[in-house]
């Protein structure tokens, strides 16, 4: 009797493909990067004008022509212009993990509310606002947004703290520090020069975030 012979079917490149990915060791996925942020909901109006004994009647004109009608009103236009969801959709909208080169970070947004009460000690504190975080990870806290009058100008300053640690967990930069843009055409003084004035502030918001990754982090 002939003796039977067994045949078995080529394995196609697919089939190699999936038995190779098989038996290929399991490596772990490495941990994602996280870009942790906190708007604020302190808003300050300020107003600096010239020495009137030191520019007389010159300065007497400057000052009335600068001078706030009602910083009340100035307050309640910058809180509703830049609240927190506002601060928070700019930041979106302006891509900060990419303008700070935080490649691949995910982006994080806390309620203010959730932020220290910013004391200097708290200030200083070297821990993370966010301890249950990926090793790679940085935070930027807002502690307040300030709308500032000056002789002949006016700007939005934004203060800030910052913190970013490497893919071993390692704090590599930090930062607290204020950067101020000029804030086109605000306060409205009339209705109508609502929607400008709330560009301007908005505008100077997101020039502020450029300045600071450009000048202070030097990005």
């Amino acid at each position: 009797m002939a003796k039977m012979r067994h045949t078995y079917p080529v394995p196609t490149p697919a089939l190699l493909a999936v038995l190779l990915l098989c038996a290929a060791p399991a490596f772990a996925q490495p941990e994602a990067c996280e870009l942790h942020v906190w708007p604020t909901n302190q808003h300050v109006v300020t107003q600096n004008f010239m020495d009137k004994g030191q520019l007389g009647l010159v300065g007497d004109i400057v000052n009335s022509t600068m001078q706030l009608a009602s910083p009340q009103y100035a307050e309640a236009a910058l809180k509703a212009d830049l609240a927190p969801d506002v601060q928070q959709a700019l930041m979106r909208d302006t891509d900060l993990a990419a303008l700070f080169k935080l490649a691949g970070h995910r982006l994080v947004f806390h309620p203010p509310e959730t932020a220290p009460i910013w004391t200097l000690d708290a200030l200083k504190k070297p821990d993370r606002l966010a301890p249950d975080t990926p090793a790679c990870y940085a935070e930027l806290a807002f502690i307040s947004l300030q709308y500032l009058r000056e002789p002949m100008r006016s700007r939005l300053r934004s203060f800030v703290r910052y913190r970013e640690y490497d893919a071993s967990g390692k704090l590599r930069a930090k930062l607290l520090d204020t950067t101020a843009t000029p804030a086109a055409n605000f306060p409205p003084r009339q209705p109508e020069e609502r929607a400008a004035a709330t560009a301007g502030l908005q505008r100077a918001f997101r020039d502020n975030l450029a300045k600071l990754a450009h000048d202070k982090l030097k990005r």
